[in-house]
């Protein structure tokens, strides 16, 4: 009787995994990928359903660049992010999620895979949430004194400098720790990962 119950358990863990690993992706509902879950494989207009509406905290992406917002019916403020693990959402989505739908992104994916040389259709710096240039956040050609709402920063963990001299720094107005990057592919900002507060060009 206990062996029949054991293998049941086995079986249905087996088959959650298997979901899980299944789907586009699966939201936390607290950072680490701990908490409840919710895994989704098409387009959510509205999570009231799922658990996880206004508690997504972290996120793994199997396949596909999915988009989260803020609002039901994929508006409010939106981030987009391409396969990887996000172990903290960045402060703009944090908490916030209500909507999340898969948006076209073999395209998208592809250009950022080859960095064979300066993609004039890119801004001067490419801004990553993901270490291996995943989950695209934003392009610059100009300073940001100020990233995320209320100074909060931005989750990028690489980027990519297509033209000049580029600071990074912890806090708002170019203060805190600060980093800089020469023109080049940076798959992982080490300590400055997801506490990037401004950015702007020196050189």
């Amino acid at each position: 009787m206990t062996s029949n119950i054991l293998r049941a358990a086995v079986a249905v863990a087996t088959i959650v995994s298997a979901n899980a690993y299944a789907a586009g992706i699966t939201i936390y509902t607290q950072p680490d990928f701990t908490g409840q879950q919710h895994a989704f494989r098409g387009d959510a207009a509205s999570l009231v359903s799922s658990g996880v509406q206004d508690q997504a905290s972290s996120a793994r992406i199997d396949s596909g660049d999915w988009q989260l917002c803020t609002l039901p019916n994929f508006a409010g403020d939106c981030m987009t992010l391409g396969p990887g693990e996000y172990s903290r959402l960045d402060a703009r989505v944090f908490h916030k999620v209500e909507s999340v739908r898969r948006v076209g992104g073999d395209e998208r994916n592809q250009r950022y895979s080859r960095y064979s040389g300066y993609d004039q259709g890119a801004g001067a710096v490419e801004l990553f949430a993901g270490t291996g240039f995943r989950g695209h956040v934003m392009d610059l050609d100009g300073d940001m004194p100020r990233l995320g709402r209320r100074g909060e920063g931005l989750g990028i963990s690489s980027l990519v400098v297509n033209d000049g001299t580029w600071q990074l720094c912890t806090e708002p107005g170019f203060r805190g720790e600060c980093e800089t990057y020469d023109r080049g592919h940076y798959r992982d900002i080490g300590r400055l990962n997801n506490q990037v507060g401004s950015i702007r060009r020196i050189g």
